[in-house]
């Protein structure tokens, strides 16, 4: 038995191996070793399709921000094109009122005329 003091004070009692025990060891760490390179390749392909999924919805989203630009876009020319269409409607209903209103007078004017 030989013991051996750590960096931090703790006292650890260490024996040496038979070489069935280091053989069972190196069987174990190997082991382990695989299971670790077979977790590690099932991660990264998850980690591989989490990015595709990602780069996918990236992609869906640029799309349709470019979407709702034009949509904004168009909202703001129709907006415009109302406003013009609205004014143009005032100006042609003034128009027919100032038109209407001086049909009536001349016939009210035809009418109040003395017959002669």
């Amino acid at each position: 038995m030989t013991v051996l003091q750590a960096r931090g004070g703790d006292v650890v009692d260490f024996q040496p191996m038979s070489p069935e025990e280091m053989q069972r060891t190196m069987q174990f760490v190997l082991h382990q070793q695989a299971q670790f390179a077979v977790d590690f390749a099932k991660l990264t392909e998850k980690t591989d399709r989490i990015a595709e999924g990602t780069t996918r919805i990236s992609d869906g989203l640029i799309g349709l921000t470019t979407i709702v630009g034009r949509l904004a876009a168009a909202q703001l020319r129709t907006d415009e094109e109302l406003r013009e269409q609205r004014e143009q409607l005032k100006e042609q209903r003034d128009l027919l009122r100032g038109a209407t209103e001086a049909r009536l007078h001349r016939h009210r004017d035809v009418r109040a005329a003395p017959a002669g």
